[in-house]
């Protein structure tokens, strides 16, 4: 008999009492002040469900989360940047609101960054584009491949980038290279990942996308539903305990740990639980029932309804 609902770990827990969360305390006014820059771009003006879903989106928490120390004007930006980012990456936006709002962004990031730095974001732009046009055309069957290209492709890069702009921060680019901060990175892309695929697995089984880790797993291995999602929080956990002891590499390398790598490596920190404790707070994953799959981890499955946009009903 085919499942009909399926139970999630506590996905903090999931973290690990090593990661502390923290939250900015610009949060509000960044958030009412993104809110403005969306409608003045039109944003969300093109429909009505979008509208909808955005208001309980709470990407201005989001940021907050994952940017817990910046001022107004940097949480302001990576609030308008991840609702760009979220929006492009539902495909909802047209392409000429996506480039006058990137060109918007882009103006405010040239003024504080090295150009060193806007060249990484450009290329990091250029190739989650990249790697969402081969994902559309090639879609990956295999686990290795999917997150290969998910990494590119779902633009957490370009967040991650955000950290150096919000913190002010000034890392050479052979320290960023280096394969323990390479890997710490990567580690940390593949936490938010594996938590993103597992809550959101519901709303993409309803609308018949399989571009999911879950999906994969039990496609590949034949595995029933609950035990995929069990499968994918064990490659969380072991992506977890892989970003710990990279951080005691770095320690005991020959990288000169000085306070911009500290407080980058903080800043990936908190992303990864920033983003553990978000997915209940957001209508994103689980409409207003967020605190009972904190409390009890059940879900229960959606009726297939085709493939649909996010932002629809």
């Amino acid at each position: 008999m085919p499942a009909t609902s399926y139970q999630l770990p506590d996905l903090v827990a999931l973290c690990g009492e090593t990661f502390e969360l923290r939250t900015n305390n610009h949060c509000r006014n960044a958030t009412l002040a993104s809110q403005k820059w969306a409608g003045e771009y039109g944003l969300l003006n093109e429909d009505e469900g979008r509208k909808a879903a955005y208001s309980g989106l709470q990407v201005g928490l989001l940021a907050a989360l994952c940017f817990p120390t910046c001022d107004l004007p940097q949480l302001r930006l990576a609030t308008d940047f991840l609702t760009l980012l979220f929006l492009w990456n539902d495909d909802t936006l047209s392409l000429e609101s996506h480039e006058i709002a990137l060109e918007s962004i882009w103006l405010r990031l040239r003024r504080t960054t090295s150009e060193d730095w806007q060249a990484r974001f450009q290329t990091g732009l250029l190739a989650r584009s990249t790697a969402r046009t081969a994902r559309k055309d090639h879609p990956d069957k295999s686990v290795e491949s999917y997150m290969r290209s998910k990494r590119e492709a779902s633009g957490l890069v370009l967040a991650f980038d955000l950290i150096e702009y919000a913190g002010g921060l000034h890392i050479p680019e052979e320290v960023l290279i280096s394969p323990p901060m390479r890997q710490l990175k990567q580690d940390a892309l593949d936490v938010i990942t594996l938590l993103q695929d597992m809550v959101s697995y519901n709303f993409q089984q309803a609308n018949d996308d399989d571009d999911n880790i879950v999906a994969i797993l039990m496609s590949q291995r034949s595995l029933p539903l609950q035990t995929a999602i069990q499968a994918t929080a064990s490659l969380a956990r072991k992506a977890l305990q892989s970003f710990l002891e990279q951080e005691r590499l770095l320690r005991s390398s020959d990288v000169n740990i000085d306070v911009n790598i500290r407080t980058y490596v903080q800043g990936l920190r908190d992303w990864i639980i920033g983003y553990a404790h978000w997915i209940y707070e957001t209508e994103r994953y689980f409409k207003d029932n967020g605190e009972d799959v904190r409390a009890f981890g059940w879900v229960f499955l959606l009726p297939k309804r085709g493939r649909e946009n996010i932002y629809g009903p």
